[in-house]
């Protein structure tokens, strides 16, 4: 988002670039992790409302299902993962992290 061209697509598109001072190539640590969950579930409301206009997946919600599944695996993988958010497992500062995301959208509905 920092590039000085970028080109405007009609569709969503994304390439993935290596770079060592990319912010998402930076460490993961807990207060990250509450922003970084708002702002994919934001992704996703998004994602819900591209669906609703486009033709294509308008009336194909096992592919909607799908793609949102890939999405979620996607940036659980390469986000958390390679990020080693999990090296020492579900630490309280993690859980915690988790939990205000969750309790921002899902109320008292975010213990599940």
């Amino acid at each position: 988002m920092r590039a000085k061209v970028f080109v405007k697509t009609p569709q969503p598109f994304y390439i993935y670039r290596s770079s060592p001072d990319s912010q998402t190539s930076s460490k993961f640590p807990p207060e990250r992790v509450t922003k970084f969950i708002e702002n994919h579930i934001c992704q996703l409301r998004r994602l819900d409302e591209f669906f609703a206009k486009d033709e294509f997946f308008r009336d194909n919600t096992e592919l909607q299902y799908r793609v949102k599944s890939e999405l979620l695996f996607n940036n659980d993988r390469y986000r958390f993962l390679r990020n080693d958010v999990y090296k020492d497992g579900i630490t309280p500062e993690l859980h915690r992290a988790v939990e205000e995301a969750f309790k921002k959208y899902f109320g008292a509905d975010a213990v599940y």
